[in-house]
């Protein structure tokens, strides 16, 4: 599988084991083996670090070291990420289908106007740097031609 994620064009290949491992060593004890433990914070990192800034962390069933793991590293996460966008979502029996999408749908605002926000900027930069464009060799000639 690793060989085909790397020979493909749109894909990245698996992260090494050790190297997410590492990355999370950074945030919390590796010693975190219940639920999905240091493994979930190690992938929120992998994905922040590929450039995915926008993360919906799924809790399923009160899963009560998810919700520690999960939700207890999502500041601390945006803060060595600026611009990340995470949010849990709790996926519960008893949790509200409303709240879920409404979460969702924050969440989807929040990376749209993230998005519109970097593109008004790349544009503004695109722009500055054609009015401060150095003059083009016809310019020069024309300049020289003049004088």
């Amino acid at each position: 599988m690793q060989k085909a994620l790397k020979a493909s064009k749109r894909f990245h290949g698996i992260e090494a084991i050790e190297k997410v491992a590492n990355d999370a060593s950074q945030i919390l004890s590796l010693g975190n083996q219940t639920g999905e433990g240091w493994f979930l914070t190690g992938e929120m990192i992998e994905l922040l670090k590929s450039g995915v800034p926008n993360i919906i962390c799924m809790q399923p069933f009160g899963c009560l070291p998810n919700h520690i793991v999960g939700k207890g590293m999502l500041k601390e996460l945006r803060r060595q990420f600026p611009g990340s966008n995470i949010t849990a979502i709790d996926y519960d029996p008893g949790t509200s289908v409303v709240n879920q999408l409404n979460r969702i749908r924050l969440m989807m605002a929040t990376a749209n106007k993230n998005l519109a926000e970097e593109q008004a900027k790349k544009a503004a930069a695109q722009q500055d740097s054609q009015t401060h464009a150095t003059p083009t060799a016809k310019g020069q000639a024309a300049a020289v031609v003049q004088s």
